[in-house]
């Protein structure tokens, strides 16, 4: 993971859409989906052949990058 910074999970323009609606519905109850998650989000990011080789080659590696991006989810849940 060293040399790639993960892109701000609280940028102002991430929440863009939950602020339209908010103004546009008041409080009323709301459902919003992260989409591809931690195994989709590794695939997408490798290259899905590079990530199988990744869990045989570099088990270690796995692990961090899917910290990484359940970080990234949760900053954005939070």
């Amino acid at each position: 993971m060293q040399g790639y910074t993960f892109p701000d999970p609280l940028a102002p323009y991430v929440f863009a859409e939950v602020a339209d609606q908010l103004k546009k519905y008041g409080d009323r109850y709301r459902v919003f989906g992260i989409g591809f998650s931690l195994y989709e989000r590794a695939w997408t990011m490798r290259g899905l052949q590079t990530l199988m080789m990744d869990f045989y080659d570099n088990p270690q590696f796995v692990h961090d990058l899917l910290n990484n991006i359940a970080d990234y989810n949760i900053a954005q849940i939070q």
